[in-house]
């Protein structure tokens, strides 16, 4: 056996040398690199650590330096930003709507917010529908750009909005909730928080709404799955029908099953309301639940453009109904209209021409009434049974000074609107035992006309036990007068016969009534 340390050389039949040959050589080497780790000096050990620490904080630098660079960068591209922005917000509208951001140019630090000029949200064809001279706009990119649930802020003031075409009609546009995915695309839409906040806008809708100024509204509007919108504050300073929003409120949810919303407040100096109603995806009826506090009828003879309802009052009432183009429905009601006090109730019905309110039951001092009223732009009219009606209260027929009675039987009021500086009205009446100003009757036939330019005229008649009698007359500021006939009417049923105890048959008369201030002036030709 040799002593040289030299490894052997290999078989010359090429294969490997036996495994504890070269175990033995590696723990050989491992001891001589620790004997040389041990004669190495201890401060040249500890400036090799400080050279590791220095590359350590030399690669951290860089990498800071490399960041800082680049927001530095980005920062003073402004238009680099404000494309990338306007594809993070083109890409939402494109997933919900049919609208389209334009930004010509921003200001300010992208990173946190910034100024747009200019900014202009269209339609795809082109179309404006908002227009202004700056917005606003706070967000955080950190969310944005790692597709974190984001939140975006938006101001925009005094901006122009126009919801109407180039032919006069409505353009709204189009919010989807859950877009529908084309081929392999199935992502899910994008979570992100926007609040809206317009200041003095200026809005121009279609007739007869016209222009609204001095527009105030606040939003707050969640996107993604599902989407929800809320109305945090709306007002203007002048709208349509010349009214004055001082508060809106509402809420809106949108889903893959619907659409659900409501109104939590609505007031004005005419009208109050709340409302609430959903939509069902698939299910062509929607259902509302509206409830009006309070409105004016002068203001609602601008809103159809109807003199009928130009009289002093207010009403209130509750509406439950399901529709789409027509609706039906039921309600209740309390008004006061023109000095007089009235409840009811019915069923209502809209076919986008005409409103029908059908098994109506009102009550009042001018009488109790269960029938029917029909509302449309040619006029309106109300008709139906009516108990214990009084003339005293008929003010709001236009017919003042006359007396009092107890009036029963079937009536039709219409009105004739098409010429609205000269409406025409006309009263007919079938009535069945019933009494007026003294006079009684089993029945009689009414009919009483509201001409534009003269004055009104009305004509009665009636029979009571076995006798008829008629009356004409003519109304005036102060009353009524007109002639009448009786023929063999009993006298203890003529008021003045049965004031002075006649007895008999009233063979014939003829005559003048003359009604003033409340009292009954008979005169004629008696016989019998």
């Amino acid at each position: 056996m040799s002593d040289d340390p030299r490894p052997e050389p290999p078989p010359e039949d090429g294969h490997e040398p036996p495994h504890g040959v070269v175990e033995t050589l590696r723990e050989e080497l491992e001891d001589v690199v620790e004997e040389v780790v041990e004669h190495v000096p201890q401060p040249v050990r500890w400036t090799v650590g400080k050279l590791t620490r220095l590359a350590g904080l030399v690669l951290v630098g860089v990498l800071v330096l490399g960041v800082v660079s680049a927001v530095l960068y980005f920062m003073n591209r402004t238009e680099l930003v404000a494309r990338e922005l306007s594809l993070l917000l083109n890409r939402t509208l494109r997933d919900h709507s049919d609208l389209v951001l334009d930004l010509r140019d921003i200001r300010g630090n992208p990173f946190t917010g910034f100024r747009a000029i200019e900014p202009r949200v269209r339609f795809r064809d082109g179309a404006t529908v908002l227009a202004a001279r700056e917005m606003r706009v706070n967000y955080s990119a950190w969310s944005l750009l790692t597709g974190g649930e984001g939140s975006v802020e938006v101001v925009i003031e005094h901006p122009d909005v126009r919801l109407i075409d180039s032919r006069g009609r409505w353009r709204l546009p189009v919010w989807r909730s859950s877009p529908a995915r084309r081929g392999a695309d199935r992502t899910p839409p994008r979570a992100l928080q926007l609040r809206l906040r317009i200041a003095d806008a200026r809005v121009t809708a279609p007739k007869p709404y016209g222009t609204s100024s001095g527009v105030e509204l606040e939003v707050l509007a969640n996107t993604g799955p599902i989407t929800r919108v809320r109305v945090q504050r709306l007002s203007w300073q002048k709208g349509p029908w010349d009214s004055r929003l001082e508060r809106l409120t509402a809420d809106l949810t949108a889903d893959g099953k619907g659409l659900s919303g409501r109104i939590t407040e609505f007031r004005t100096g005419d009208l109050e309301l709340r409302a609430q109603g959903t939509w069902q995806r698939g299910d062509s009826l929607r259902h509302v639940h509206l409830t009006v506090g309070r409105v004016r009828w002068a203001w609602l003879a601008k809103v159809f453009d109807n003199a009928a309802f130009d009289v002093p009052g207010e009403g209130a009432f509750v509406l439950e109904a399901d529709g789409a183009s027509r609706w039906r429905g039921r309600f209740t009601s309390t008004l006061q209209w023109d000095g007089l006090d009235a409840e009811g109730t019915g069923v209502v019905r809209w076919n986008g021409a005409q409103l029908a309110l059908d098994s109506v039951r009102a009550r009042s001092r001018a009488g109790n009434v269960a029938g029917a009223l029909r509302w449309s732009r040619a006029g309106w009219e109300v008709a139906g049974d009516a108990e214990h009606a009084d003339p005293a209260h008929w003010h709001l027929l236009h017919l003042d000074g006359w007396p009092g009675g107890d009036l029963n039987g079937w009536f039709r009021y219409a009105v004739d609107t098409r010429n609205k500086a000269k409406a025409v009205a006309v009263l007919e009446a079938r009535l069945a035992g019933s009494q007026w100003a003294g006079w009684h009757a089993d029945q009689a036939q009414v009919r009483v006309d509201f001409p534009p330019s003269a004055p009104d005229s009305f004509r009665v008649d009636g029979t009571r036990r076995g006798g008829v009698f008629t009356l004409r007359g003519r109304t005036r500021k102060d009353g009524w007068s007109g002639p009448y006939s009786i023929r063999d009417l009993p006298l203890d049923e003529w008021p003045d016969g049965r004031a002075t105890g006649l007895t008999g048959k009233l063979d014939f008369a003829e005559g003048l009534v003359d009604a003033r201030n409340g009292a009954l002036y008979v005169t004629g030709d008696l016989s019998g």
